[in-house]
Order: structure tokens, then sequence, then C-alpha cells
């Protein structure tokens, strides 16, 4: 199995930065934890994809465009 590489760094415009920085912040570990088990299970990027612009879209709709 592959150990995905850890998000350590982001870039966005500074006018989002205080709205992404409040999002990560009510992020839950656990909640990220089934997430990523859920993701690792996937077959392909494609579908990971589309799994995780549902999961922004119905948590972050403002961030999401």
């Amino acid at each position: 199995m592959k150990i995905p590489r850890l998000l350590d760094e982001m870039s966005m415009g500074s006018v989002a930065v205080p709205r992404v920085k409040k999002a990560v912040q009510c992020l839950d570990y656990g909640e990220c934890q089934k997430l990523t088990d859920e993701l690792l299970s996937m077959d392909s990027g494609q579908q990971i994809h589309h799994r995780l612009q549902q999961v922004a879209q119905g948590a972050y709709p403002e961030l999401v465009g």
C-alpha cells in the first residue's frame, strides 16, 4: 500500500485565508481518518476526486465554486 504524502502547505489568495483556516480548524480527526480509509480503497484518481468534491461541497459550499 502506498503511503500518501501529507499536506504541508497550501497556496491561495489572501482573501481566502481566514475562511480556509476556519474550515481546517473545524476538521474532525476521526472523520478525516474514515475518509482517508475510504479514499485509499478507491481504484482511481477520478473516483477520489469525485468523492472529495462531494465532501467539500457538503461541508464547505462557500469555499467550493
